[in-house]
């Protein structure tokens, strides 16, 4: 193999740009090690040719010369260009980067291959956006080309070498050049003042405070041109349509074969929503930089994502009216035991954009956000505000809101069973009502529980049920599908109220005969329970990962011996996690009734949960919700299409369904997530065409009362509190609205009752 190495290893916008630079880095600077090979080099240059006979896993090994290791603290990925020269067949290689933190070295290790003829820049990456509290890395250099199976990590401070391995044996030689390597920091500077990405252009990005204000001029004028929808009473609800009984809260009905909600004032009502509208909301903060003694002096601050920034404001000064009064402190979501100095760009820029004098305060400046807020929720054709609607929002009573609380997943005081997905709330653990019942009078004030503008309550959001696909969709495999039953069967007695409920259930399906189950379940030999007591053991039954590891596989153990899942056996689990969910249901039910019988319950908001759970949900909520982030309502993905009706047909579950979540992202206008539900598409256009076919795919199914658009703003570039970085909003960090976006919703919201009047369904009005 003949390798051409024209080595020229630089740093792109980084700290140690000195150790790297290309006046500095000759053969007199670097050793190269070769394995199974002669060379030619040129001296003092790196332009050498390496003759590799044919062989196997061949070598080329860069490592410094004049220090033990390379620093490349402040960079996140090596980059190189590497091209085949042999042009009938692929090149493939093993790419190491080693690390000296131990003897044996940490590494991380790249597969890739290079196609005949060509020639690729191979991006390594170097540690993960999550190190970075971001869930998706900013874009890789153009024409870049990332091998999609690396493995391992390293320690960037203290690199040793770079190893360049000949991944298949070959016969005969092969000729390859590598060249331009060098260090990337994607991260340095990569948001400006006003918290945009700063690496990329785009239509409507804001270079000035002047920019602002006219944007804010041109969207008067549109917002001026497209009032409100003219069918709409006063809650937003179908003012030309049928009129039933006035009432003082919001309720459900069904009319003419289809279920919908009703407004105070009578008129039926389908809700066009939008989430997380709010001043205030943790989600819009990016942390800057932490602290690990809250006590100490601001120099004492470990900076640890200010160079991510071009500009931040000082944390003191004028807290009135400077824009350092849009700093927060939180968790360091790198390091929980860390206080952090958070910062809001979009308030901050909210407060540049409507500031009208000096001195106005914050609470003006909200205030005059909230205006522009409900004026655009009008005039986009929106009738409600979806969960994180904040106070100062729904206190206007101007448009009707849903409000999520949390009852499993906010406490730590009672027991829960794990799953692969995380924690769920131990319904039977008494603690838990306890504990929901208490905060429930912290969460619903007397004037929230006579609200006429509050539609209803969600309680808890996507918590992890036990199916294991995003699409709702029930499965075949009940080792995924019942984990929760599995794993609460799996617990201590002695500490889990779970385990003990659903063996007495078990005990009394089979009134008392453990032989029975046994057959069942087809237990033989040391697998089969000689009592109940044996069942109840710690232990007992035991959800475990398949030895053949193959991903998201796992086996059902009984007393240790993997077993297979009988009919008989998965109908027992289908009863268990019925009884499970009920003991969750009735608990939530019957509290926030006590607490307010007013408003409408609409369930946890689902996603990924098996169908028993959901008819479960039926029989204590008013509705049901679920998180769909497909482009429309599709029964091959979402099987709880194939259980809805209208009627009370037996095994089918006739109640309203609430869309709680759903959006479209692009990356065009400064963005670069890659979502957690919807997939990315490639323009604001496109988004638009995507909510306006999923309304109608909503409006065509007579069991949906609405749905909401997750979310108002678009998530900070640098990852909001958990890291999501995805451009789910109407509006960017600099309150620019998506006019695509804008122009698509608030033709179809404005004709969602023409469409609702058009559509024909098979049941008779009610």
């Amino acid at each position: 193999m003949l390798i051409f190495l024209c080595v020229n290893i630089v740093a792109e916008e980084a700290h140690n740009a000195d150790l790297f630079a290309a006046d500095k880095l000759s053969l007199d600077h670097l050793n190269i090690i070769l394995k199974n090979a002669t060379a030619a080099m040129n001296k003092g240059a790196l332009n050498s040719t390496f003759n590799l006979g044919a062989a196997y896993q061949q070598s080329v090994m860069l490592s410094p010369s004049e220090r033990d290791s390379w620093d490349w603290t402040g960079n996140d990925g090596l980059s190189v260009d590497i091209s085949n020269h042999d042009a009938t067949s692929s090149l493939g290689l093993y790419i190491g980067v080693l690390d000296t933190t131990n003897p044996a070295g940490n590494s991380i290790h790249y597969n890739v291959s290079i196609p005949p003829g060509k020639t690729r820049t191979i991006f390594m990456a170097l540690d993960d956006p999550k190190g970075h509290g971001m869930n998706d890395a900013p874009p890789l250099p153009s024409g870049s080309y990332v091998p999609d199976n690396a493995s391992g990590k390293v320690a960037i401070t203290h690199i040793y070498s770079i190893i360049f391995t000949q991944r298949d044996k070959i016969t005969t030689a092969k000729r390859m050049s590598l060249g331009n390597i060098r260090l990337i920091s994607r991260y340095a500077k990569m948001v400006d003042n006003f918290g945009q990405y700063t690496q990329r252009e785009w239509k409507g990005k804001v270079k000035s405070d002047t920019d602002l204000h006219a944007q804010k001029a041109e969207e008067d004028k549109d917002l001026t041109a497209h009032p409100r929808p003219a069918d709409r009473d006063s809650y937003g609800g179908w003012k030309d349509g049928p009129k039933l009984d006035q009432a003082r809260y919001f309720r459900t009905t069904q009319y003419n074969g289809r279920w919908y909600l009703v407004t105070p004032e009578g008129h039926l009502y389908f809700a066009v929503g939008m989430d997380d509208v709010g001043w205030d909301a943790i989600a819009q903060y990016t942390f800057i930089m932490s602290r690990s003694d809250p006590e100490a002096d601001q120099g004492a601050y470990d900076k640890a994502r200010e160079n991510m920034f071009e500009w931040v404001p000082p944390t003191t000064g004028n807290n009135t009216t400077d824009l350092n009064q849009y700093y927060n402190h939180g968790t360091d979501p790198l390091n929980k035991n860390k206080d952090t100095w958070m910062y809001n760009f979009y308030n901050a820029n909210i407060d540049r954009k409507y500031r009208q004098s000096d001195p106005q305060s914050r609470d003006d400046i909200k205030n005059l956000w909230v205006d522009i807020t409900l004026k655009r929720m009008d005039s986009w054709g929106f009738n409600s505000l979806g969960p994180g609607a904040g106070p100062e929002v729904t206190k206007r009573n101007k448009i009707p809101y849903q409000i999520c609380l949390y009852a499993g997943q906010m406490h730590a005081a009672f027991n829960h069973v794990s799953t692969q997905f995380g924690d769920t709330v131990d319904p039977f653990d008494p603690r838990f009502g306890e504990a929901f019942t208490k905060s429930l009078t912290n969460y619903i004030s007397d004037a929230i529980k006579s609200d006429p503008w509050l539609i209803g309550y969600y309680v808890d959001c996507e918590m992890p049920w036990g199916s294991n696909s995003l699409s709702l969709y029930n499965g075949s495999d009940p080792q995924n599908v019942y984990q929760v039953v599995l794993n609460a069967l799996n617990q201590d007695p002695n500490r889990s109220p779970a385990k003990n409920a659903l063996v007495a259930k078990l005990k009394a399906m089979y009134k008392g005969e453990i032989s029975k189950l046994n057959a069942n379940w087809g237990l033989q030999g040391t697998a089969a329970f000689t009592d109940w007591s044996e069942l109840l053991k710690t232990g007992s039954v035991t959800r475990a990962p398949d030895p053949s590891k193959k991903y998201n596989k796992y086996v059902v153990k009984i007393n240790g011996q993997t077993v297979s899942v009988t009919a008989g056996m998965k109908n027992d689990l289908s009863s268990l996690i019925s009884y499970y969910a009920d003991q969750y249901f009735r608990v939530v039910s019957t509290a926030l009734k006590a607490r307010d019988p007013n408003h409408l319950y609409f369930g946890e908001k689902f996603v990924g949960v098996p169908i028993e759970v959901m008819q479960s949900a039926a029989r204590y909520c008013d509705a049901i919700s679920i998180d769909y982030y497909y482009p429309a309502l599709d029964p091959s993905k979402l099987q709880l299409l194939s259980y809805l009706s209208t009627t009370d047909a037996p095994g089918k579950i006739n109640k309203p369904v609430m869309i709680a979540e759903f959006n479209f992202i692009s990356n065009d206008r400064g963005m670069f997530g890659r979502g957690t539900g919807s997939d990315v598409i490639p323009t604001q256009a496109d988004r638009g065409k995507g909510y306006q076919g999923y309304i109608k795919s909503v409006i065509d199914n007579p069991n949906f009362v609405g749905c909401n658009w997750y979310m108002y703003k678009d998530q900070v570039v640098t990852g909001a509190h958990g890291g999501e970085n995805d451009n789910n909003g109407f509006v960017s960090v600099t309150d620019t609205p998506f006019p695509e976006l804008v122009d698509a919703a608030r033709s179809i919201n404005a004709k969602v009752y023409d469409l609702l009047k058009q559509a024909k369904y098979s049941q008779t009005a009610q």
